[in-house]
């Protein structure tokens, strides 16, 4: 009789797929702060991706996952100088929203008991 395999563990996807969620927003919160304590100079993604403690093979996942995603929705414009020579800057609509987070979260209102909010907070 052969021998039988013993049952997987289940993975839960849900909670999973949170946990990614909120890594992606904390990455973007820490992004957004990182960029806003260099306001006039901006920052390439190299120096963006040392502060985040992430190497230089996680450049075009860091890139595509949060990057150009901020820069859709406006937190950030990116300027090219050559090809190979970019840097991004906050703009002003992402220091109203970091603005606005740590005003929710000094004023602990109710939306800063939430996981995101409560790992914003300790990012300052």
């Amino acid at each position: 009789m052969p021998k039988r395999r013993p049952p997987r563990e289940r993975i839960d996807t849900v909670l999973e797929k949170r946990d990614n969620y909120r890594k992606k927003d904390r990455k973007i919160l820490s992004t957004a702060l990182y960029l806003s304590s260099k306001p006039k100079d901006g920052a390439s993604i190299y120096m963006i991706l040392r502060e985040a403690n992430l190497t230089k093979q996680d450049q075009s996942k860091f890139t595509k996952e949060i990057m150009i995603p901020m820069q859709k929705d406006g937190w950030i414009e990116k300027i090219t100088y050559s090809p190979r020579q970019s840097v991004y800057k906050i703009t002003e609509k992402g220091q109203s929203a970091l603005f606005a987070a740590k005003k929710l979260c000094s004023e602990h209102d109710l939306l800063s008991k939430l996981e995101a909010f409560r790992e914003f907070a300790t990012l300052f």
